[in-house]
């Protein structure tokens, strides 16, 4: 009952557009406060230039509201969107 799509993201005003229009995003991220070698997280919302994470890895990681410039950066640009399948 959802669907998926891949996008490539490669711009930081897109990809905060992308995230406020409500839908689900996971990605792959890359070296940094996240992983040392690829790690994938989810990312659930974004308001006031930070976004909430789901990181399978480390509760504490999905507590707290992330900098979504920081995220970006780190992600390695490739994004799949997650939403409800329309009936």
């Amino acid at each position: 009952s959802v669907d998926c799509k891949e996008l490539y993201i490669g711009n930081y005003e897109r990809f905060k557009t992308s995230l406020s229009e409500g839908e689900v995003y996971v990605t792959t991220m890359d070296s940094g406060h996240f992983t040392d070698n690829g790690h994938f997280i989810v990312i659930t919302e974004i308001k006031d230039d930070k976004v909430s994470v789901l990181d399978s890895a480390r509760i504490c990681r999905s507590l707290k509201k992330w900098d979504a410039k920081l995220v970006f950066d780190e992600s390695k640009k490739y994004f799949w969107k997650i939403s409800n399948r329309e009936e």
